[in-house]
């Protein structure tokens, strides 16, 4: 919220509108989301895996022995679960590649994913190997599609299951 706090009305006095990185809501973008859900899934199975591969087994080990609690209420991790993909999507995804129209994919790609997981960093490892995945799986889409509302859904249903699970633990 605080960083909203200070990037809407930044963003707003530069003529940023939400209306300029996406058309308006669809219903079919909810279930375009459910793919991208999935797609981001895949996505970081194959990080796993491959992370496996490459460094190691045993540098799995402590990316799978984290473990998250929370005690805030189930109506409090609802909320954040709305709000917290509007603001990551329209700032790591929208923003981004709106703003560096003409820069090539990759390089948008990878700062976006980047800054991404810079905000996740206190996840620790764990942000790389399932945080970066989802990341380009999102801006890949946005950068083909420009339609950012199935990004928000996707990250929204992802959020949510992970916030309400913490307090099934």
């Amino acid at each position: 919220m605080v960083l909203a706090a200070v990037f809407v009305p930044l963003l707003a006095a530069r003529g940023w509108t939400f209306a300029r990185l996406t058309p308006p809501l669809e219903p079919r973008d909810a279930v375009v989301g459910i793919g991208l859900l999935t797609l981001s899934y895949a996505a970081y199975l194959a990080a796993w895996f491959a992370t496996g591969i490459v460094v190691g087994p045993a540098s799995l080990a402590p990316i799978a022995q984290t473990h998250f609690t929370a005690t805030a209420p189930a109506a409090v991790r609802v909320a954040v679960s709305l709000v917290n993909p509007i603001f990551e999507e329209s700032l790591f995804v929208g923003y981004i590649v709106v703003a560096l129209t003409g820069r090539r994919t990759a390089f948008v790609a990878t700062l976006s994913v980047s800054l991404r997981v810079a905000v996740h960093l206190y996840q620790g490892a764990l942000a790389l190997v399932t945080i970066a995945p989802l990341g380009l799986v999102f801006v890949l889409y946005y950068a083909r599609k420009r339609r950012l509302w199935p990004i928000i859904a996707a990250h929204a249903m992802q959020d949510l299951l992970s916030l309400l699970a913490l307090g099934a633990t």
